[in-house]
């Protein structure tokens, strides 16, 4: 089965602070060492909403500046994450998002933001069935939680 990706490019005439999604990815991977490092400030959050359990865990510089915002949450059938990315500025620069249900409808959303904070390019993919089905989705929170908070279940 070919899997189906659908990507949208807004064109834009300058990326800002970064001059091409390279650099965006390079960012990325820079903040997420830092997370796994344990070098930002952590808070988190647990609450309802709509009657659907939710977190949401900033990461905080020593300036107390954001770089990273991850919220998840669920019900039932379904289970959804995102994750926005700021510069040392707190301007939004990136987010991922994941997300999967009983009924093996899953995906994940990719969007890059220039120094404006306006949308450059959007990456849709819709995931093959069982790929990243509710389970599997569930799967990967929970080695998160595990691997970043140190969490048993």
């Amino acid at each position: 089965m070919l899997k189906t990706t659908l990507t949208t490019i807004l064109l834009c005439t300058s990326l800002g602070a970064f001059s091409t999604i390279k650099e965006i990815r390079a960012e990325y991977n820079t903040i997420q060492k830092k997370v796994a490092d344990e070098v930002y400030i952590i808070k988190t959050k647990t609450y309802k909403d709509d009657n659907v359990e939710r977190s949401k865990t900033i990461y905080l510089n020593s300036k107390g500046v954001a770089k990273k915002l991850f919220v998840e949450g669920g019900s039932e059938d379904s289970v959804h994450s995102k994750a926005y990315y700021y510069t040392n500025e707190g301007k939004l620069f990136f987010t991922y998002q994941r997300s999967g249900d009983v009924h093996n409808g899953s995906s994940e959303i990719r969007r890059y933001y220039n120094d404006k904070m306006e949308l450059i390019k959007e990456i849709v993919t819709p995931l093959k069935k069982g790929e990243h089905s509710i389970s599997s989705v569930y799967s990967a929170v929970v080695e998160d939680a595990l691997k970043y908070f140190r969490v048993e279940f």
